[in-house]
């Protein structure tokens, strides 16, 4: 059999090392800097290399170092400290990615500080931190950001906060739970008087939740949430096992009914909206939707042509498929060619972009200027993205429906108490009235269990269609009569307890 042979001179292929500037980056990372202080030091760097025609700083020495900080001191016009900050990026360039002594500059290329008066009792032959491991006070000079300060060998801790951030965020939970878990957790802290949870354990998260069901009086849903978000802060964030959390007061979880509107009462709600509130309201009671639900549905979400409404991320990080009612059919129609105009118009302004879910705006640069990926209800304004600088248009904020839906409910004389999510109890009862199985109604409302579902059930059973009360079959007393109709003798017998006859 004939053998393959390899070539005596046949070398195997390297790697590409990695570029510099990844480098830097790399090495700003593993400090876990800020991304200000990241970017600060790649662009430094950067017009070092350019300054001096992409010649490798390895070829470079101190003059160079100073010729680039007086030409961009000149140019910049920068202040002693942004000097300095400047000198503190080539510094790191040169000794922590590339290993490499830098000579000191000499003074008459950097800005002269003011000497500063020494405190008592500081010894003044201590050595001060390098400047190079100290990241800068600004960046462009207005921002200040946080020092750091570290040693070579030592990076610095992130934040507690930060800590629990980033392990919900990994986790890709919702915004709100990152919000409540971070109130909590901050909460926690307070209590104890600013104790770092490391030198804390089960005997304090029990006071902490005594304190709330004993002194605050919170629901029973509420101290969950509290004890939720410390599991989470040990188990997730500082990764310390916590064990059973036992001896603390906790509320009881009642077991309440929801709130129902009748047909009757919800076309009466119906009747004092209009506009988008109306439209929304509709869509609520008409698929079952809950409030962000509809609020966060995309154009390309609505299918005219089945007649579906997909519901995307929903409660659960869950996708599913409802209905299109045919009532509201027309009237998102029209509301879409007005939602339309309004985003050509800001596109012709340089605007018209939506936020995306996760990194999509990576992946598809120009979808956020795309018709499809448009709120169906808009908001009136815009606001500015933190973290990209980038003005968005957003949804409508759920509190402009539950203030309309309140009103509208005390415009109609109706005494339940009813929020946007009555309309979704509403219409699960309603169906069941129809005679739709529950199978069916759990996928429309998106239930994992049905026994969630079967929640609607005792509210039926509550109604007095499905059970009718004993007291209705006794023939007491003929059709028609009122209190005053009652025979003397009857109404004694009535009033009078019956006293048990003697065995």
């Amino acid at each position: 059999m004939s053998q393959s042979v390899v070539p005596a001179n046949t070398t195997p292929v390297e790697p590409h090392p990695p570029k510099l500037l990844d480098q830097v980056r790399e090495c700003v990372r593993v400090r876990r800097w800020p991304t200000a202080i990241e970017e600060a030091y790649v662009d430094r760097v950067r017009q070092f290399i350019l300054f001096h025609g992409k010649r490798h700083p390895r070829d470079l020495g101190a003059a160079d170092v100073a010729a680039f900080l007086k030409h961009v001191s000149e140019q910049e016009q920068l202040t002693p400290s942004q000097q300095s900050h400047a000198y503190a990026a080539l510094q790191f360039l040169y000794r922590e990615v590339l290993n490499m002594p830098l000579p000191p500059i000499p003074n008459k290329s950097r800005a002269k500080r003011r000497p500063q008066p020494q405190a008592r009792g500081e010894n003044p032959a201590a050595p001060s931190l390098p400047l190079a491991l100290s990241p800068p006070l600004f960046i462009d000079g207005s921002t200040p950001l946080a020092i750091i300060p570290t040693t070579p060998s030592v990076n610095p801790p992130p934040k507690l906060l930060d800590l629990v951030h980033q392990a919900i965020r990994v986790r890709h939970y919702s915004p709100r739970t990152e919000k409540a878990y971070a109130h909590w957790i901050r909460r926690y802290i307070l209590f104890h008087d600013k104790r770092h949870p490391n030198e804390m354990g089960p005997l304090e998260i029990n006071q902490f939740l005594t304190h709330l069901a004993v002194q605050e009086h919170v629901s029973a849903s509420t101290q969950n949430q509290a004890l939720n978000a410390l599991l989470f802060l040990y188990k997730s964030a500082l990764q310390i096992e916590i064990g059973l959390i036992e001896d603390a007061v906790r509320a009881k979880k009642p077991e309440r009914l929801p709130v129902v509107l009748t047909r009757q009462e919800v076309a009466a709600v119906l009747a004092n909206l209009d506009g988008v509130v109306l439209l929304v309201s509709l869509l609520l009671y008409g698929a079952g939707l809950r409030l962000l639900d509809a609020l966060r549905l995309r154009v390309k979400d609505i299918d005219f042509t089945k007649n579906e409404i997909t519901i995307r991320d929903g409660k659960g990080q869950k996708d599913r498929v409802t209905m299109l009612p045919a009532a509201t059919k027309q009237l998102l129609l029209d509301h879409l060619k007005l939602v339309r105009q309004q985003h050509q118009e800001d596109l012709r302004q340089g605007r018209g972009r939506a936020p995306l879910p996760f990194a999509l705006e990576r992946k598809y640069p120009n979808a956020d200027r795309e018709w499809g990926w448009q709120y169906v209800f808009p908001a009136s304004s815009y606001y500015l993205d933190r973290d990209t600088g980038i003005s968005h248009r957003h949804h409508l904020h759920e509190s402009v429906i539950q203030k309309a839906v309140a009103s509208a409910t005390r415009k109609s004389g109706i005494t339940k108490h009813a929020t946007p999510h009555t309309f979704r109890h509403s219409f699960a009862t309603h169906l069941l009235e129809d005679g739709y199985d529950i199978r069916t109604i759990q996928e429309l409302l998106g239930h994992s269990d049905v026994s969630t579902t079967m929640i609607y059930t005792h509210v039926l059973n509550k109604g007095g269609r499905a059970v009718r009360s004993p007291a209705d079959s006794l023939a007491l007393f003929p059709a028609g009569y009122s209190g005053q109709d009652i025979p003397p003798a009857q109404r004694d017998i009535l009033a009078t307890p019956q006293q048990p006859k003697p065995s």
